[in-house]
């Protein structure tokens, strides 16, 4: 700070030069020194060096210039200076260096003088009695040296005046000649408002701390009332906040130098509420500036006055704590010493509650910040936990409770429009907070809610339902919850349906705000995508258990119709069997072309129904297969000699060429595979063609190709050959016949084995070529070659015949008859049980569905006997499922035999009475 120096050397500059008089060079001087030193040290008194040198370079100045003045201009009146130092704003004197008498003052000079006004301020004794009773003897010994020395003397002290205590920093000028020692002249300055200042300074520098130190209002606030009741000398304070939801003050933290200091008033304070314009927190409120008390304990209107009378408490002061240009809240300090009104402590306080409104008001953001992050976290997490719940009373029930929970509601009701709801039907959800009296029951929509909780218009917020609105909106949801704050958020699905409606409340006003609506809207948005998932899963889960039930249904008739079917086709078979040996020995050509006619359709319509059920099996994925190794060439060789003994190939010429190639498969449904593809051929193939078969193997592949010079196939049809149903043209006449479906078991079979099936035509009437490729094994191990049923196979046995259907019992007992086998037959399970028991037949062939004890309960009685493992127990029924299969071989038969039981099943039957591998299924 350079200017008064400066300001001193610019007087003197121009004194010299005659551009102007010493008057007007001392005020030039000492207003420069006064005008801006002074202030320095009131704004910036932490940065005293500086100002104190500055000070001290103007009083030199000033000395100098008055040096110079004495002498060149001894004579001169002092008129001059009278006038200007009753003008200047400081105190400044001068005295005769002879007799001390004061020779001129500034006009503030007299209110030191009432203190020692009968001695001079030449003398020490003047400002040694004006010191404060602390300083008193550190002037007294500062001045008398001094004075002995007759040097100048710079010192700050407090002193006791008409105006009161100051605080002075006083330079004095010592009279360099005579005796004894005295002081010339000096300058005063009043330093009291710059000490003020610096206490205010360091009050904001403690309250900044305390700020930055708290970790939140409630912690800061008492802090800060200590801090400045310590620092201002207050005895106690207490701080208010707003209470936006009761629109008043609400008194939340207190403090007291001691515990015993104005209890009374303090407790009356702590927890109350205070509204606009009453009592002194209520005022400064009201008018947005601090206000004093100087009689706290007398004011008529204060609810408080008894209790500060009866506390001692004579002052108060209250100030704003403002942020944004909105009151906070209040804070108030309590004095049992008369306090008077100051402008410069309500300034300050005022501007401290101003930091504290700052801090109150980041404190807050910085909550809302937080629990803004802590909702958005929460509804992010709520995305993944709503879409993985498939439950439509679950979803509804998690974004009830989760948008009443993180919108602060207290209370939570969503109203549910199912796809299956008609009209204004609804099912009502309620937060786990609530009542759950009506838990997602059917309920009417409600009439006192706004249409638009139920519309795609958006959210609907009322900040207090209670005023200007009908009376059905001062109640909430929930019968008899009052409420005054509500928010309704509408659920739209994808598809633009309303889902229903969200309804939350409170019973404060005001609580819902922008965020809350946010928040709730996202989680509207998210339960939408949820709910219709979970109905989309719904609606498929519903289709899926309406198809497995079709399913199983489709499973339970055809197997139904498949016994059915079977039962008449076993008794035809039979009995062609039986007569075609009749007919054979007595010669009867026309008798065995006869049953030869009725033996081939009855194939034929057996295979229909296998093959119907078959496909019915592998499309619904309930085929399983029993897979053993065997020579593939050799397999075919026999099921082609098969179909040539049957006659099915005698208009054809049949060549088969393979060699040794094993594979591993279920022999029967290989069988097919070879059957349908050969009758395949045969079918579309005109009399006289030709049909090559053919099996090799090339590298890791066993292949089966049948060709032939038929009709060939079109090329339209030639993609899709193998689909169900799939057929060639045919005339009216539909002389192939067939339904469609013996290439779609091919390459079901097929792939089931993890072989393909392909075919190859060049059109039609040129043929054409089925490869049906399947995994090869590297050799011959484990493979099962069986031997063509022989004469030794026919040994008459005792066989035990279960069956309620007439004709099939009859014409199965007459074929095994006419082959020299002795037959017992039972018509229900008792009494199987009892011919088994006391007959003990070889072979037992029992029907499933026996009157009486059905076929299960007879395996498991004739198995609990001591003589069962004699009996071969084979189950003999038109179910067929691998389920049917596994039942009948728990139940204690060795094999499960589906119906029609041909004359290959039974000399196949027969011969495994001879293996030495019979035994008794577990």
């Amino acid at each position: 700070m350079a200017l008064p120096s400066l300001a001193g050397l610019v007087a003197v500059v121009l004194h010299r030069n005659g551009w102007i008089d010493v008057v007007e060079a001392i005020s030039l001087l000492v207003g420069g020194a006064i005008a801006v030193a002074v202030p320095s040290v009131w704004v910036l008194a932490s940065r005293s060096g500086p100002e104190r040198h500055a000070v001290q370079s103007a009083d030199e100045a000033a000395a100098q210039l008055a040096r110079e003045v004495a002498a060149r201009e001894p004579g001169r009146p002092r008129v001059h200076y009278l006038q200007l130092l009753h003008d200047l704003d400081s105190i400044a004197w001068e005295a005769d260096p002879a007799t001390g008498q004061l020779k001129f003052a500034s006009p503030r000079m007299r209110s030191l003088l009432s203190a020692a006004a009968d001695v001079s301020p030449a003398e020490t004794e003047f400002w040694t009695r004006i010191a404060h009773a602390p300083d008193r003897a550190r002037v007294a010994s500062t001045l008398s040296t001094a004075a002995m020395e007759s040097r100048d003397c710079e010192l700050e002290f407090q002193a006791s005046t008409a105006a009161g205590t100051r605080f002075l920093r006083a330079r004095f000028y010592p009279v360099h000649e005579g005796s004894p020692p005295r002081w010339a002249r000096g300058v005063v300055f009043d330093l009291t408002d710059a000490k003020g200042r610096d206490r205010f300074v360091a009050v904001q520098t403690d309250v900044a701390r305390v700020l930055d130190g708290s970790p939140s209002v409630a912690v800061a606030l008492p802090r800060l009332l200590g801090v400045l009741g310590q620092a201002l000398e207050w005895d106690a304070g207490a701080a208010w906040t707003l209470d936006l939801s009761l629109g008043a003050l609400r008194c939340v933290e207190s403090w007291q130098a001691s515990p015993d200091i104005a209890v009374e008033l303090i407790a009356a304070s702590c927890g109350e509420t205070c509204r606009r314009g009453e009592d002194l927190p209520g005022r400064v409120w009201a008018n947005g500036v601090a206000a004093w008390s100087a009689e706290l304990g007398r004011e008529s209107k204060s609810r408080r006055a008894a209790v500060a009378a009866a506390d001692g408490v004579k002052s108060a002061v209250g100030f704003p704590i403002r942020a944004r240009g909105e009151v906070l809240g209040v804070a108030e300090l309590f004095s049992r010493k008369d306090k008077q009104p100051d402008e410069n402590v309500s300034a300050f306080l005022s501007a401290v509650g101003d930091l504290i409104g700052i801090f109150i008001d980041h404190r807050r953001t910085e909550e809302r910040q937080r629990e803004e992050s802590a909702a958005l976290e929460a509804v992010n997490k709520l995305a993944p936990m709503l879409s993985g719940k498939l439950d439509v009373d679950q979803v509804i029930q998690e974004l009830t409770d989760a948008a009443t929970r993180l919108a602060s509601a207290a209370s939570g009701t969503f109203f549910y429009h199912s796809p299956g709801s008609e009209g204004d039907g609804y099912r009502s959800y309620t937060s786990t907070a609530a009542p759950r009296d009506s838990f997602g029951l059917a309920v009417p929509r409600p009439a006192g809610f706004p249409t638009r909780l139920f519309s795609s218009d958006g959210p609907l917020r009322i900040d207090d339902a209670r005023r200007g609105a009908s009376t059905s909106w001062s109640e909430s949801p929930l019968p008899g919850a009052p409420i005054a704050s509500y928010l309704a958020v509408p659920v739209v699905s994808r598809s633009g349906r309303v889902l229903g409606g969200l309804a939350l409340s409170h019973p404060d006003p005001g609580v819902f705000t922008d965020r809350e609506e946010r928040i709730v809207l996202a989680i509207a948005a998210q339960a939408a995508v949820a709910i219709d998932n979970a109905e989309l899963y719904a609606t498929e889960r519903q289709a899926r258990q309406a198809a497995e039930t079709a399913s199983r249904a489709k499973d339970e008739f055809l197997a139904m119709l498949g016994h059915e079917l079977r039962n008449p086709i076993g008794a035809i078979r039979n009995s062609v069997d039986t007569l075609s040996a009749a007919y054979g020995r007595n010669g009867d050509a026309a008798g065995e072309m006869l049953t030869a006619i009725i033996s081939r359709q009855t194939e034929a319509l057996a295979q229909l129904v296998d093959d119907l059920l078959d496909v019915t099996r592998l499309i619904s994925g309930k085929m399983r297969l029993r897979k053993r190794v065997v020579d593939l060439s050799e397999f075919t060789g026999r099921a082609l000699e098969a179909l040539c003994a049957g006659g099915r190939a005698a208009q054809h010429s049949v060549r088969f060429d393979g060699e040794p190639v094993f594979v591993e498969g279920d022999p029967v449904r290989l069988e097919q595979i070879v059957t349908n593809l050969v009758d395949n051929a045969l079918k579309y193939t005109p009399p006289g063609g030709e049909i090559a078969i053919a099996v090799e193997r090339t590298g890791e592949v066993a292949q089966l190709r049948v060709r032939d010079n038929g009709q060939g196939i079109d090329p339209e049809l030639l993609p899709r050959i193998f689909d169900l149903f799939a057929q060639g043209r045919q005339s009216l006449d539909r002389p192939h016949g067939g339904l469609g479906i013996g290439l779609t078991l091919v390459r079901r079979l097929a792939e089931l084995h993890g072989g393909t099936v392909e075919v190859e035509s060049a059109g039609s009437g040129r043929g054409s070529e089925f490869r049906v490729r399947l995994p090869a094994r590297a050799s011959s191990e484990g493979a099962a070659v069986e031997e063509a049923p022989g004469p030794r196979w026919m040994t008459p046995r005792h066989v035990l015949i279960a069956e309620d259907h007439a004709d099939s019992r009859e014409s199965l007992r007459l074929l095994l008859e006419a082959s020299g086998h002795r037959v017992d037959v039972a018509r229900g399970g008792d009494d199987a049980v009892e011919l088994a028991l006391s007959g003990s037949p070889e072979l037992a062939l029992i029907d499933i569905g026996l009157p009486g004890l059905d076929g299960y309960d007879v395996a498991r009685e004739i198995r609990a006997s001591d003589t069962s493992d004699s009996i071969y127990l084979v189950a003999l029924t038109g179910y067929g499922q691998p389920l049917d299969r596994r039942r009948a071989l728990r139940c204690g038969f060795n094999e499960h035999v589906v119906k029609p039981l041909t004359r290959e099943k039974l000399l196949r039957l027969m011969a495994t009475l001879d293996s030495p591998e019979r035994r008794v299924a577990s």
